[in-house]
């Protein structure tokens, strides 16, 4: 084997191999595996992650984005109504752009981390946001949204403060949330 060709077999290995290898081939569509900062599924490592958690009632499904910042799935900006503010304080005025990663692929394929699924219009969600650097909320993950299936009443999001109260904390370098125009 000659030496141009040691180097091309690593690369075509990267280019083909490991993409269909980050594909569930077995659920209904496809989805990425990453290695995430925290345990996804432990709600308060993804609270303690989070800079906002909040419940939150999506509105509208506003565009996919073709790919996220230094990742393969695309991004999906919502409007979304803040129903209650758990961690930190979103404004409850207006309707908020809220980025998820994930979308619809060029194929018409839903593409999500693995154990994730986008936002529905219409529903209730508790959703752990971290602030990007230029700003913006991004909901990345298994976990950082969970619909909210409680019935009406005074205890109804008693949970949710529960799991802020004892969020397991994260140190991380930490963004100003600014309104995306």
């Amino acid at each position: 084997m000659t030496v141009h060709m040691k180097k091309i077999l690593p690369l075509l290995f990267a280019l083909i191999v490991l993409p269909l290898a980050a594909c569930d081939r077995g659920g209904a569509h496809p989805s990425s595996t990453v290695d995430f900062a925290v345990d996804v599924e432990n709600p308060r490592e993804v609270v303690g992650f989070a800079d906002y958690y909040f419940i939150g009632e999506v509105l509208r499904e506003m565009e996919t984005l073709p790919q996220g910042e230094g990742g393969a799935l695309p991004y999906t900006r919502y409007q979304v109504q803040v129903v209650e503010n758990i961690k930190g304080s979103l404004p409850q005025d207006e309707a908020l752009d809220v980025l998820k990663a994930g979308g619809i692929g060029p194929q018409g394929e839903v593409l999500t981390y693995e154990n994730d699924e986008l936002l529905e219009v219409g529903k209730t969600y508790a959703l752990a946001a971290a602030v990007q650097g230029a700003g913006s909320l991004l909901i990345s993950g298994p976990n950082s949204s969970v619909v909210v299936e409680e019935a009406p009443g005074p205890q109804r999001y008693r949970k949710y403060h529960r799991i802020h109260e004892e969020e397991v904390p994260y140190n991380r370098e930490r963004y100003e949330y600014a309104p995306q125009k």
